[in-house]
């Protein structure tokens, strides 16, 4: 595991998942066919658990201009300044159930009551963070 230090806030467009961990693709689906210039965006999944047991899961990607999100109808979320522990997946493809995997051992460790799980997707490689 390591600390990963975010020196900056990072806004974000995102579409909720209409359940999880089904409806995740569609998500991303939904928020890819809005957005422009996807090359130059930055993809993240965000998670936190809910009252009743579920979690809700948020396909994510970063905002090129205040107010993106907004005018495209998408809900925003900041990513804060902060340090978070993580770890790296590389070429997750092959092992989706890894991510799982990963986060069950990641929120072993003491987290914020209002804490959440963050992905940061690059490449084939995968950031799985809780903060």
């Amino acid at each position: 595991m390591n600390t990963i230090v975010f020196d900056k806030e990072i806004a974000v467009c995102c579409v909720a998942a209409s359940s999880f961990p089904d409806g995740v693709l569609a998500a991303f689906q939904t928020l890819h066919g809005k957005l422009d210039r996807k090359e130059e965006r930055q993809h993240f999944g965000l998670s936190y658990g809910q009252d009743n047991g579920g979690i809700h899961y948020l396909a994510a990607a970063t905002e090129l201009n205040a107010g993106e999100a907004e005018a495209l109808g998408l809900d925003r979320f900041t990513i804060q300044k902060e340090l978070i522990l993580g770890i790296t997946l590389h070429d997750y493809l092959k092992d989706l159930g890894e991510i799982g995997r990963t986060f069950e051992r990641l929120l072993q460790t003491p987290i914020l009551i209002q804490g959440y799980c963050l992905e940061i997707y690059a490449g084939k490689d995968v950031q799985c963070l809780v903060k």
